[in-house]
């Protein structure tokens, strides 16, 4: 049951047999709780279409999966058992821990943690899952918004609607990104959103809204803004004069309100480092030559950060 056979690539990774095989049965029952999730029915052309296998190898599969108890036939339709549920949701539990690591704790650019989880999700073993999931606090969430699933098994419910369902001038809270076809994905991280954002549907028009995210003006594809889902904020937006460190004049003061949600791992740390903790009084010092990096007064320190440094910064007037 479930033994090795022929056939070594499996979405695009190439592996030795035995493992290849144990990668595409994960990646199938992850399919199948998808559908599942989604309202879709999941059919063996759907798995073999979803996971760029083709139909025949997931057909050769699927009997192995009825024997071992991990899923069921309904006429044309594929079910998880409650069995084959446990097994994707600790798969998907892998995935989500890793991405959350990536983000917390390497330098890894954002565009690249779903595939290299993609990857570890299939190694990392429910101890070791139990492990990373104590070093990192045991989050609720990863960094894309999606629930992480208990080592119980438990999955908390996920809030929210897609930002081209919302009015112009609705005051909003970003809950979660979908990280996607990969390309649209893309898009999202060069905008800099996160989840817990607060952002305002400013203008909508020409296939793009334009919204105001934490203080600064950006415009979005549809495709785009389809993927990323908000719940109505309940504190009125974003607060009134908040603004991006990067906005200030020199020999302006001001005072730091937080670190955007975006700026995670190394990069946070280091800013909390130089005394970039809300409270802070900050003053821009001088410009570089060009206007960048600019050189900041912080708690009788100078400190020079890059323009993309201080947009993660929220600040007041003092």
């Amino acid at each position: 049951m479930l033994q090795p056979t022929s056939g070594v690539l499996v979405c695009g990774m190439r592996l030795p047999v035995g493992e290849a095989r144990r990668v595409l049965v994960e990646d199938v029952l992850k399919h199948l709780r998808d559908c599942r999730g989604r309202g879709v029915p999941a059919t063996e052309a759907s798995a073999g279409g979803a996971l760029g296998v083709g139909l025949d190898r997931v057909a050769k599969l699927v009997p192995d999966l009825v024997d071992a108890g991990l899923v069921e036939r309904r006429g044309e339709c594929l079910e998880l058992t409650e069995a084959g549920d446990s097994y994707a949701l600790s798969v998907i539990r892998a995935h989500r821990l890793y991405e959350t690591y990536l983000a917390n704790r390497t330098g890894t650019p954002g565009d690249e943690w779903h595939r290299r989880a993609e990857v570890e999700e299939h190694r990392l073993s429910r101890a070791a899952q139990d492990r990373l999931a104590d070093s990192l606090g045991n989050p609720r969430f990863d960094p894309h918004g999606d629930p992480i699933p208990t080592r119980g098994g438990e999955v908390v419910g996920q809030a929210g609607r897609p930002l081209t369902g919302f009015g112009v001038g609705e005051d909003l809270v970003v809950t979660h990104l979908e990280d996607e076809p990969e390309a649209v994905f893309a898009e999202i991280a060069r905008l800099g959103l996160a989840p817990g954002m607060r952002l305002r549907v400013v203008e909508r028009g020409g296939g793009r809204l334009s919204v105001e995210a934490e203080g600064l003006r950006q415009e979005i594809s549809l495709a785009a803004a389809e993927r990323v889902h908000a719940v109505p904020s309940s504190v009125g937006g974003v607060p009134l004069g908040q603004r991006r460190l990067s906005a200030m004049g020199v020999g302006e003061a001001v005072r730091v309100l937080g670190i955007s949600p975006a700026c995670r791992g190394s990069e946070r740390t280091r800013l909390l480092d130089l005394g970039i903790v809300p409270g802070s009084v900050v003053e821009a010092a001088f410009s570089g030559p060009l206007g960048d990096p600019t050189a900041y007064r912080v708690r009788g320190t100078m400190v020079g950060l890059r323009r993309e440094q201080a947009e993660q910064i929220f600040v007041e007037k003092v």
